[in-house]
């Protein structure tokens, strides 16, 4: 109802509950296909995302049967596919790599007839805590623009914590204590 631009899924069960919210919404919902690139980055392992065993994102094998479910439904219409490596990444190489595994697939989804209109190469651009150095922008569109230009896609940056990263600070109140393997956390 908000007017949201796009809704990335990341499993055929997503396709199926935005479908369904779709329609009882009487509205069109462009959809990006968040897909696991298999591209391995430098990052603490809790945050790394775009690994074939990571359990985020779609895996490559079922992008096909994804596209179809959203070509199927009245109401989604396919428009993207995205990628997000993991957080706190310093080096670009990662998403020159999944770029070029994404546009395979942009050319494999559009070969079947899917009119897709951008790429999004999600975000994770690291930061310095303490001795980083933080990956800068022009860093990451030297590695990637010169992968996707000519494709006629938009490509879309999300810099999250490159942007707002360094102006918060987290705020915590401890509201329960207990006594757990002989101590009291």
């Amino acid at each position: 109802q908000a007017g949201v631009g796009q809704v990335n899924v990341e499993s055929l069960e997503e396709v199926a509950v935005l479908a369904r919210a779709a329609e009882q919404a009487d509205r069109t919902m462009r959809v990006g296909i968040r897909v696991n690139p298999d591209v391995t980055a430098d990052t603490h392992p809790y945050i790394s995302t775009g690994k074939s065993v990571i359990k985020f994102a779609t895996p490559v094998d079922q992008v096909p049967a994804a596209a179809r479910r959203i070509a199927a439904s009245p109401r989604l219409r396919l428009t993207a596919v995205a990628m997000h490596l993991g957080s706190q990444l310093l080096d670009a190489s990662p998403y020159a790599q999944g770029a070029a595994r994404l546009l395979e697939l942009v050319k494999a989804l559009q070969e079947a007839g899917h009119a897709l209109e951008s790429l999004d190469i999600g975000g994770g651009l690291g930061i310095r805590y303490l001795h980083e150095e933080p990956l800068e922008p022009a860093a990451l569109a030297a590695a990637v623009l010169p992968i996707v230009e000519g494709t006629g896609l938009t490509l879309h940056l999300e810099p999250g914590r490159y942007l707002v990263g360094s102006a918060g600070i987290m705020l915590t109140t401890v509201v329960y204590r207990k006594h757990s393997g002989g101590k009291d956390v």
